[in-house]
Parts: structure tokens; C-alpha cells; sequence
């Protein structure tokens, strides 16, 4: 039997035969020439990592968490941050998972650096799921937030993508070479990329699909501001809120497709007046401004991915046109909430029609009274005994 391997700085050990837990400590300033510079995970290594800050490591390869070979990783209420990649081939300085299924929840993974791919997420044959992640300030040539490659299937539930940036392309998500992934409850905000696709780039056979996801104000230099499909991908977008990004299209090339329904995409015309150049209309789309509570905005540099940041509140204001404008049948099965815990399928608009939202968050409806005036007290009266025969 292989033996698992797992190592800290401090040379904690891992037994694959007991899985442990570890927790409630800082890995900080660790240093690998190749792979882990803060946790190395190998060979079917599956310990539980809660509560622990991963900071201020540099390896090549995973310089805050390396994983591979079969390794199951279980993270929880952890901060991956301000770890470093060395050299000009580095990928994920975050996290590098490559043949591993690792499992994410409540991690914040925040400006980390690589020369290459995945500044905060590295995957190759990395079928992970993530839910309640948040990607912040994090660089990378390919993927400033994450890079997945070969990996099926991705599973990202309320996963945040904010202020990460390519000096290539996809500020926040690169995909590529037969991934399947699904984004859910998602937030994608204030992301950039020297070249294309501000928030997500695409391509090679892959899969994706945006549900019940927003994504707005994201930059690119030149073509997708918000999304980009290649090299026979299929890109699918419900029930979701696509809109203010610079420039404001998105891009299909090479045999790749694009979809659209229910959703709110900015310059696409709505299913009224479609513009074909966005991709394929699947009907209930508008072109119409979502009405977020707040709306983000870079700061006082005007540049996205830095300390000032506001990433706004995309909620959803009463009256907007997102409100009761999804489809139910669209809607993933088990998802019953939106990212503010509200139920999905309510009648948002009262209407007497019960419908999904579009984007991240809904509206909680609000019932205006009829009537102010105060009921009348409720007049006392002293119980009567019950009496047995």
C-alpha cells in the first residue's frame, strides 16, 4: 500500500490509513525549490485543514498548498494569502492541485502571485468542489483567480472571483482542454486581463455553464470583456446577470458556441432585438440595467484589483427587471437559496407568480400594509376548569 505524505514547514507528517485534522495555526514562511512551500499533500493523503492561515510561502509549484497523486484534502474556515511562485514557470500560488480531489469551504484565497498559471488556483485533473470561496486580488499570466485544465467535473457554489487579474488572459477563470464546469450562485466582479476575457476565458472541449451567477465590471484590452469561448467549447449562461464590462462583449471563436436564457446581458439587445455577434439566443433576455442596491466601482485610482476596491451590493433593487425574470425550470437541482441564504423561487414582483430571480442575489419581496390601523385588544377570560364524571 502506497503510504500518504503530508508536510508542513514544521514537519508534520500524514497517515493515509487515519486521516487527522489539523488546525488553528499560521503556516507562514515556508520555502520548497519544486512543490509545497507551505503543506505538501501526496499519495492519497486526505487530512482535514481547518482553521489555519497559509501565508508568505514560495515554491515553483503550490507555494501555499501543493496536492497530488490521489490526495483528498478537506479545507475549512481557511486563509490562503501573499504566497509566491519562484521562477517563470510557476502555477498556482495559491493552491496546485493536480490528480486530486480536494474540498473547499468558507477559504479565502487573497494575493497570491505567479509568473504563469492559476495565481490563486491551480487544477490538472483536479475534479474539486468549491462552495463559499473567495478569489481576491490574486495575479497570474493565465487565470489571475484560477486556472483548471483537464479536470471534470468542477463543481463552484457562491464562489466569489474580485479584483484578480491576467497579464494575459482570463482575469478571473482560464479553463481549458476538456474541462466540465459549473459556476452557481456566483459572484464575478471588478476582474481584468491584458488581452481577453476580463472575468472568464474558455477553450478546448470544455464545458461551462453560468447559473444563477453575475458578473459585472470586468476589463480586457482586447476582446470579451466579460466572456470568452474558443477551440469548440460550449459556453452556457441562465438565469443569470452579465453586465457593464469593458469591452462590453463577449467572443466565440473556432467552432465554440454561446448561449443565453433569462438572463440580463449588457449590449446584447435583449431577445428583442438580438445581436447575433454575442451568440445564441435562448430566449427571455433583456439589455436592461439590473438595479444592483450598490453598484461596484474601482476606487479612487480607478483600477481594478487594488486595496480600494468596492465591490458594491448586488442585491437587487425593488423594480428591477431581474426580479421574477428566470426560469424555474432552469434553476440546479438543491439550490434553494440565494448568496443572501433567501429562498429562490419566491413571487419576488407580487404577481401571484412564484419565480426565480436572475444573478447571485434576489429580492426579498416586500409586503406593503393595507392598513394602519391597530387591531382591538383581545379581551381575557379565565380558562374553565375541565371537570371528570
Amino acid at each position: 500500500m502506497t503510504t500518504a505524505q503530508a508536510y508542513t514547514p514544521f514537519g508534520i507528517p500524514q497517515s493515509g490509513a487515519q486521516p487527522e485534522t489539523f488546525g488553528y495555526a499560521d503556516v507562514a514562511d515556508g520555502a520548497a525549490h519544486e512543490t509545497g512551500g507551505g503543506i505538501l499533500l501526496l499519495d492519497h493523503a486526505a487530512p482535514t485543514l481547518r482553521n489555519l492561515i497559509i501565508q508568505n510561502n514560495a515554491a515553483q509549484r503550490g507555494a501555499g498548498l501543493y496536492l497530488a497523486n490521489q490526495s483528498h484534502a478537506t479545507l475549512d474556515t481557511v486563509t490562503i494569502q501573499d504566497n509566491q511562485t519562484l521562477g517563470p514557470d510557476g502555477e498556482g500560488a495559491g493552491v496546485s492541485c493536480r490528480t486530486s480531489t480536494p474540498q473547499f469551504t468558507q477559504v479565502v484565497i487573497a494575493a497570491n502571485t505567479t509568473a504563469q498559471r492559476g495565481g490563486g488556483f491551480y487544477g490538472n485533473q483536479c475534479p474539486a468542489t468549491l462552495t463559499q470561496v473567495t478569489f481576491t486580488r490574486n495575479t497570474g499570466a493565465r487565470g489571475g483567480g484560477v486556472y483548471l485544465q483537464a479536470s471534470a467535473p468542477v463543481v463552484f457554489a457562491a464562489v466569489t472571483l474580485q479584483g484578480n487579474q491576467a497579464s494575459d488572459d482570463g482575469g478571473a477563470l482560464y479553463a481549458t482542454m476538456d474541462v466540465t464546469l459549473q459556476l452557481a450562485n456566483s459572484v464575478l466582479v471588478g476582474n481584468r486581463a491584458a488581452d481577453a476575457g476580463g472575468a472568464l476565458y474558455a477553450g478546448t472541449r470544455s464545458s461551462v455553464t453560468l447559473v444563477q451567477s453575475t458578473v459585472v465590471q470586468h476589463q480586457a484590452s482586447s476582446v470579451g470583456g466579460a466572456l470568452v469561448a474558443f477551440d469548440a467549447t460550449a459556453l452556457t449562461v441562465q438565469n443569470s446577470i452579465v453586465w457593464n464590462n469593458t469591452p462590453n462583449t463577449v467572443r466565440s471563436t473556432n467552432l465554440s458556441t454561446i448561449g443565453f436564457a433569462h438572463s440580463i446581458v449588457g449590449g446584447s439587445g435583449g431577445s428583442a432585438a438580438w445581436n447575433s455577434t454575442f451568440g445564441t439566443d435562448n430566449g427571455g433576455n433583456w439589455d436592461v440595467a439590473p438595479l444592483f442596491r450598490q453598484s461596484p466601482a474601482p476606487g479612487a485610482d480607478g483600477v481594478w484589483g487594488t486595496l480600494d476596491d468596492a465591490y458594491g451590493n448586488l442585491q437587487l433593487q425593488e423594480g428591477s427587471p431581474a426580479i421574477d425574470g428566470g426560469d424555474n425550470s432552469l434553476l440546479p437541482t438543491g439550490l434553494t437559496t440565494d448568496r443572501a441564504g433567501q429562498p429562490r423561487i419566491v413571487d419576488g414582483d407580487l404577481n401571484g407568480t412564484a419565480t426565480v430571480d436572475m444573478g447571485a442575489y434576489g429580492n426579498r419581496p416586500v409586503q406593503h400594509p393595507i392598513s394602519r390601523s391597530r387591531p382591538a385588544p383581545l379581551r381575557r377570560q379565565r380558562p374553565r376548569p375541565i371537570r371528570w364524571r
